[in-house]
């Protein structure tokens, strides 16, 4: 019974036989689907949005943050799901395709995957280095599609957790080495070293995601961080096993024919 109905038969008394044997209680027409795209629940409530119930009750709380973009949630929060029922709405084909392709492979090897921990894996289906995208454009090519040429760590649409601190710590690793090999390099021209060199601001965003990482991680107990230890290892392997992790793209070569040889 939907939420109308069950408010009228609240309103008129009586049993819930009387009250769908009245010939006064009418058939009201579907509001379709809910606007969130992955979602594929039909909608129950008007917000100015058509929305189910669980959305329903997000988008207030939404509306009251600072700088709320509201088309972008509609794009880009998850289906939330219930039971095990998994839904693909809202994802490329691309990406579709190699969630299905791994978990195939999954069952070949006789691995059980929880219908939870696929969900996750889905609702941040579109992996960037170090984390996930959520910049419109880039979720409907199914990560192919970066603006900013893939400089993630620089961009409000990646985040990060817990799972990629120790890849954070590699690749800031990298980035030191590869800074001091380039300042030693005395055979090569300035423009040359200066292009290659990693900047000082990405290194800073660096050290600062692991930072908070690290600071939050912090403020739980021991038993706490031991249960958020174990759970980034499962979600490590599982993106390992399903999507690998993907690699740092360097940028397009900025060649310009002015440049002396």
């Amino acid at each position: 019974m939907c939420r109308t109905h069950r408010w009228q038969r609240i309103k008129r008394g009586g049993t819930l036989e009387e009250f769908l044997a009245d010939p006064a209680v009418k058939g009201l027409l579907s509001l379709g689907d809910c606007s969130v795209l992955a979602c594929n629940r039909q909608a129950v409530s008007e917000f100015g949005t058509r929305l189910c119930h669980p959305h329903g009750k997000q988008l207030p709380a939404l509306r009251r943050k600072p700088g709320c973009d509201e088309a972008r949630w509609l794009r880009t929060a998850p289906s939330g799901g219930f039971g095990v029922e998994i839904s693909f709405r809202g994802l490329p084909d691309l990406v579709v395709a190699q969630l299905l392709f791994g978990l195939q492979h999954r069952c070949h090897r006789g691995a059980r995957t929880e219908a939870g921990n696929f969900r996750v894996l889905i609702d941040s289906a579109v992996v960037v280095p170090f984390g996930t995208c959520s910049e419109p454009s880039n979720v409907a090519a199914g990560g192919g599609a970066c603006p900013l040429r893939f400089r993630c760590v620089g961009c409000d649409h990646f985040s990060t957790d817990v799972s990629y601190l120790s890849d954070l710590r590699t690749y800031l690793d990298d980035l030191l080495r590869q800074r001091e090999k380039l300042r030693s390099m005395a055979e090569a021209d300035d423009w040359a070293r200066t292009e290659a060199m990693p900047s000082d601001a990405e290194i800073t965003r660096i050290r600062r995601l692991i930072q908070r990482v690290t600071e939050d991680v912090g403020t739980l107990t021991e038993a706490e961080r031991g249960e958020i230890q174990r759970a980034a290892q499962v979600v490590r392997q599982m993106r390992q096993n399903f999507l690998g992790m993907p690699r740092i793209r360097q940028p397009l070569p900025d060649l310009r024919p002015e440049r002396p040889a």
